[in-house]
């Protein structure tokens, strides 16, 4: 039970024999708790009468305070029995040879500077001795006391402080403390599937889990397995002996392995990863990492799983070789359901580098040819007219002719000079001999000799346009 802080007063026998086993006092009344405001002092818990809390099975009690702020009901003499803790009766004790002795009551004492006394021992033999001079006890290197023979003692355990010099008992404390001989102890080995040492607890023999015969041991907690249920331990291994399960309240009798038994959960159909890759090529002394074939990995469960996935094959692949290599990945989710895919790394051989081509000139533009211009016509000439022959004169008497003779070379060249001015254009009159019938003739000839001049040099003036015409 807990006395609250607010509390300044707990009477006489106020919780007389009530099978309390703890008590918790949370405080005294501070400076700002008075109850009046003339008050000269807070109040303390006052008033706690004597044999408050007698005749129960007390085993803790905790003072948040300071004790000697605790006013409680005065008692110096152990005879009297009237302290405020006094008569309490927590029961029988039971301890093993070679175990540590326990007090029947904790004090737990909230200031460290009030300190709280202790006197205990036992009746022997029907004479009472404190637990030093106990032929029961030896006390060891770390000031503990331990049961060195079997036995059943009475015994007696007294609290008490200093207040102002005084001796104030707390209270009394009577019970029995068994000792017994050093049992054995057993180990109970739990097993979990493939797990076979899941935990290991020790008990004492005749005893269960439950009694907490050794300190410090416990069932261990339920163990876990994907897709099924946890149903109980068993010494059955299969479980299907229903007799032979095990749980905290199984007496030990001698060591013992206990088997997980498990129920098998609904099956719900764990559908397989999904695997998405990719093939490469690359040159041949190029790099690439294997995991840039995964393009996506997924489940329906696990969801994203692209960095689980693995790579348990590679057929040797090497970048410095050509040819096609096979990857294999795996990956596999929680459900232990797997896929297996592989892609394909094709490494082309280096080629070497092609030689640049010389640039192509720009081509020269085909100049366009001129065309030839086209010849003005050439008039054809008219025929000059023929002239007009001067009337002949009436032939003068001929000559005696004169003797011929032939003519020197110089002679005939200074007459062929003579005859030259008959080209030109001169007036017929002057052109023909004055006398005789030989100068009608040399007449008729000079005039003919014109005529086919002038045809010439028409002829050869009309083949020459022809040659300048376009064929």
């Amino acid at each position: 039970m807990t006395i609250p802080k607010s509390v300044i007063s707990v009477h006489t026998g106020a919780f007389l024999a009530n099978e309390i086993e703890k008590v918790v006092f949370e405080g005294v009344i501070d400076s700002n708790g008075k109850e009046h405001e003339n008050d000269a002092q807070p109040y303390y818990l006052a008033g706690v009468g004597s044999v408050a809390f007698q005749g129960n099975k007390i085993k803790e009690i905790v003072l948040k305070d300071s004790l000697a702020k605790y006013n409680f009901a005065p008692s110096n003499n152990p005879q009297k029995g009237d302290s405020v803790f006094d008569n309490q009766n927590p029961g029988t004790f039971t301890i093993e040879v070679g175990e540590e002795y326990k007090r029947p009551i904790k004090i737990t004492n909230g200031s460290k500077n009030q300190s709280i006394g202790v006197m205990e021992g036992f009746k022997e033999n029907g004479t009472p001795v404190l637990i030093d001079e106990s032929s029961y006890f030896n006390k060891n290197e770390e000031g503990k006391y331990i049961a060195i023979k079997p036995g059943t003692l009475e015994g007696q355990c007294m609290f008490y402080d200093m207040i102002d010099k005084k001796f104030r008992i707390l209270g009394i404390s009577y019970f029995t403390y068994k000792i017994v001989p050093k049992t054995k102890v057993f180990n109970v080995t739990f097993v979990n599937g493939d797990d076979n040492n899941y935990a290991s607890v020790r008990v004492k023999e005749g005893k269960s889990i439950a009694d907490k015969s050794v300190a410090g041991q416990a069932m261990p907690t339920d163990p876990k397995k994907k897709g099924y249920t946890f149903k109980a331990w068993s010494t059955d291994q299969t479980g299907k002996d229903k007799n032979k399960i095990f749980t905290n309240a199984t007496e030990v009798k001698n060591d013992m392995t206990v088997y997980a038994i498990y129920s098998l959960n609904a099956m719900v159909l764990n559908q397989a990863p999904t695997l998405t890759l990719q093939n490469k090529t690359i040159t041949e002394g190029d790099t690439l990492d294997l995991k840039s074939l995964i393009v996506s990995a997924t489940d329906a469960e696990d969801h994203d799983l692209k960095d689980k996935v693995q790579v348990v094959n590679t057929s040797g692949f090497d970048t410095t070789k050509p040819g096609a290599y096979t990857v294999t990945f795996k990956v596999t989710d929680s459900g232990m359901a797997s896929v297996t895919k592989s892609a394909t790394v094709d490494v082309k051989k280096k080629q070497p580098p092609k030689p640049k081509p010389e640039p192509t000139p720009a081509p020269i533009p085909t100049p366009k040819p001129k065309p030839e211009p086209t010849p003005a016509p050439i008039p054809t000439p008219k025929p000059k007219p023929e002239p007009t022959l001067a009337p002949i004169p009436a032939p003068k008497p001929q000559q005696e002719p004169k003797t011929l003779r032939r003519e020197t070379p110089v002679e005939q060249e200074k007459t062929e000079n003579r005859e030259q001015p008959l080209l030109q254009s001169k007036p017929l009159h002057e052109k023909l001999p004055k006398t005789g019938a030989s100068s009608m003739g040399v007449l008729l000839l000079s005039a003919l000799g014109f005529f086919m001049a002038g045809f010439v040099s028409v002829g050869d003036r009309q083949k020459k346009n022809e040659s300048k015409l376009p064929k």
